[in-house]
């Protein structure tokens, strides 16, 4: 029988720990795919494209007289208080045309950071 079949050859697991360790320190060693532009903006440098920002951009709720009504973080949140799609938000807030909302008109604008 295989009486060593639970124990750990400890020359492989030196030797993968080795061959580990030197994998780490040629990534480390290489550049970055990534540059930051004076502007703060982040450019991959394999295609020079911008990489987009991920976090979410908040919007407020505001009626026809002009009057912040209430702000969300982000768009998904505003679209489930409103019961409409998140696609919907964001379209209002590209054509700047009102949403109906309890019989009442509002407008959705981003807030500007």
């Amino acid at each position: 029988m295989n009486n060593s079949r639970l124990s750990t050859n400890f020359l492989q697991a030196v030797q993968y720990r080795t061959n580990l360790e030197n994998a780490i320190n040629k990534l480390l060693g290489t550049p970055s795919n990534y540059q930051v532009t004076v502007e703060g903006k982040i450019i991959y440098l394999h295609s020079g494209k911008i990489v987009q920002n991920t976090k979410s951009k908040g919007v407020m709720l505001i009626n026809e007289m002009g009057e912040v009504v209430k702000t969300f973080d982000s768009g998904s949140v505003c679209a489930k208080y409103l019961g409409i799609g998140r696609t919907s938000v964001y379209s209002k807030i590209k054509t700047n045309k009102p949403v109906l909302f309890n019989n009442k008109n509002y407008f959705i604008k981003p807030i500007k950071d």
